[in-house]
């Protein structure tokens, strides 16, 4: 059977923790882009005004993929992440009107990529424990990209890693950064998404 972009992930609506009715009418799809809008504005708006004040490279990701994931598991379609941050480059712009100040590249980058890259990678899931895995692997890859984009932007001159030079900065942020990616990953699918096994095939209301 043909698999559309915006159907439901069957695995992902069965192990979400957030029972809502997806009943697939023109009422649910409304309500399903409204929660995605404004997930999509909370990552913004984390990663825009949300400061832990925590000076590990790489920590960033904390702010923006705990509303991604949330939103994916209030909306578990197949490409609900990627509109989440649709929305998300929207409401920084937005915030950019009103004279906010510019976030990170490196925050900006993880928060633009999380969602499309949480979309690839659970796409094929087929269980809980199958989720929650995928997941940490996506906040890996998530970080190494928002990785590859600072440190690029560090060899150019445009400042951040506390003034280190960018050898002393690669080698104590590469492992930060991955390590602040699993397990933002993997904090996220253990909140949002329950690991024990689920033998429902046949919820109403959705394409697989």
């Amino acid at each position: 059977m043909r698999v559309l972009p915006f159907s439901y992930n069957a695995a992902l609506r069965q192990n979400s923790r957030w029972n809502r009715d997806l009943s697939g009418d023109g009422t649910g799809i409304a309500a399903d882009a409204v929660i995605l809008f404004a997930a999509g504005f909370l990552a913004a708006a984390a990663a825009q005004f949300l400061d832990f004040n925590v000076k590990i490279p790489g920590h960033a990701i904390l702010r923006t993929i705990i509303p991604v994931t949330l939103g994916i598991a209030l909306v578990p379609r197949r490409i609900s992440g990627t509109l989440i941050g649709v929305s998300a480059f929207i409401s920084t712009l937005l915030f950019g009107l009103t004279g906010a100040e510019r976030i990170g590249m490196g925050a900006m980058t993880s928060m633009l990529v999380a969602g499309p890259i949480l979309d690839a990678a659970l796409w094929g899931s087929r269980s809980g424990k199958n989720i929650v895995i995928r997941c940490a692997l996506a906040g890996v890859v998530i970080n190494l990209v928002a990785f590859a984009v600072r440190g690029q932007a560090k060899l150019g001159g445009f400042g951040g890693g506390g003034g280190k030079p960018f050898k002393v900065w690669f080698s104590g942020a590469i492992v930060s950064y991955l390590v602040c990616g699993l397990l933002a990953g993997l904090i996220c699918g253990i909140l949002w998404f329950r690991s024990k096994e689920t033998n429902d095939e046949t919820l109403p209301g959705m394409e697989s």
